[in-house]
């Protein structure tokens, strides 16, 4: 009953706010033809998930997360409301400012102990709460897109959202210091802070700050030229290949790293590719799909997603270094940048990468004052010391 009482606050907006919000009740009432800033694959995916609901895709997401669609004059974002913590990363930042960076210094990863940044990091995580929250370009994948909007658009997704809910932080995701839709100005004007959620790469195919053909580079680019298995961007996806893919997706993301990661489930695998929102390239052989690895365009250039192998086989065959080559190679054919996203930092420079940052914005300007002084301090924190054990 909790869902259904919360689902029916969204509603088509009345004339107290200039932008609607879709919800399940109004999905199709989402002018599709019109908006500009998302393109109909994208707008399908986004429907989908709010028709049937988040919790039918990805395994791991709370019944109670609601997913909509805020139009201002025909620009348009996917937003999610929870109003209580998670353990999943799309809507955590618990987890994604405090849990996992700390889990990854724990582990190591190749760099040093952080103790000033990890004792930070566990004092302002007991003071900073983050139990209801609106994310807005909330798509669910690791790499979102590159958020599109006008100074006018934001204050009114902004006005609109904190009325409706006061008591709501409010988070932008995916915004690259690159800002390649030039939104960085807006959001700071707006009152948003910025914080430097983790270290990205870009591996750029021409232009002044090109990247290097490296040797690895090279070599990676013979094996996939070379292999004996089959090789393809997949047209559609069948049921099969689906269930194949959230099996190779959860055994790396799930099993391996984390269960913070998204379970995305094959309903999600068979809607990103046969929507068209999301290009699929898959490695197999007659028995069975080996790896596969998701791309799509936005305004950054080429934006990875999600990848899956299978690790028995994987460093054996080079499985890991034929999905990652096969889009640099796409880069080139289009060339465009390629966003490389976090992780594995060591493997893509020596392919040619360069890092950049990528910022989340919040705003906390209509929540209570201790809430308007705590979440800039962290973030000034957060920023200052937290090189150590911030995601790469």
């Amino acid at each position: 009953m909790a869902l259904v009482a919360e689902s029916a606050a969204f509603s088509v907006s009345g004339s107290d706010s200039e932008c609607a919000l879709y919800t399940a009740e109004t999905v199709d009432e989402i002018p599709s033809a019109s908006i500009r800033n998302l393109s109909q694959p994208q707008l399908t995916y986004i429907s989908c998930l709010i028709r049937d609901g988040v919790s039918h895709y990805i395994d791991n997401i709370p019944r109670d997360v609601d997913f909509g669609l805020i139009v201002h004059r025909n620009c348009a974002l996917p937003f999610t409301v929870s109003h209580r913590q998670a353990l999943a990363f799309p809507i955590s930042p618990k987890t994604c400012y405090f849990s996992y960076p700390l889990l990854i210094e724990e582990k190591g990863y190749g760099r040093g102990n952080a103790p000033v940044a990890r004792l930070i990091l566990r004092l302002l995580e007991r003071v900073v709460r983050f139990d209801k929250l609106i994310v807005l370009n909330n798509w669910f994948i690791t790499n979102n897109p590159s958020p599109a909007f006008s100074a006018e658009d934001l204050s009114a997704f902004v006005k609109t959202l904190t009325a409706r809910y006061p008591k709501h932080m409010l988070i932008i995701k995916s915004v690259p210091e690159t800002d390649p839709t030039n939104v960085i100005s807006s959001l700071r004007a707006c009152g948003f802070d910025l914080i430097n959620w983790r270290i990205c790469h870009h591996w750029r195919p021409s232009g002044p700050q090109r990247s290097k053909r490296t040797k690895q580079f090279r070599v990676d680019r013979r094996l996939l030229e070379n292999t004996h298995l089959d090789t393809f961007y997949a047209k559609k996806m069948t049921d099969a290949d689906a269930a194949a893919c959230e099996k190779l997706y959860q055994s790396l993301y799930i099993g391996k790293h984390t269960p913070m990661n998204v379970r995305l489930n094959r309903r999600w695998f068979s809607l990103t590719c046969n929507s068209g929102f999301l290009d699929y390239f898959l490695i197999a052989d007659a028995a069975k799909l080996k790896a596969f690895a998701i791309s799509y365009l936005d305004p950054l250039g080429v934006n990875t997603g999600f990848l899956g192998y299978d690790l028995k086989d994987g460093r054996e065959l080079g499985l890991y270094r034929m999905v990652v080559i096969s889009t640099l190679l796409r880069s080139i054919s289009e060339d465009k940048t390629v966003n490389l996203s976090t992780g594995v930092a060591r493997f893509k420079e020596l392919r040619g990468a360069s890092p950049y940052i990528e910022y989340e914005g919040l705003y906390t300007k209509h929540l209570s004052f201790p809430a308007r002084i705590l979440t800039p301090f962290f973030v000034w924190a957060y920023n200052r010391f937290g090189d150590g054990v911030r995601s790469r």
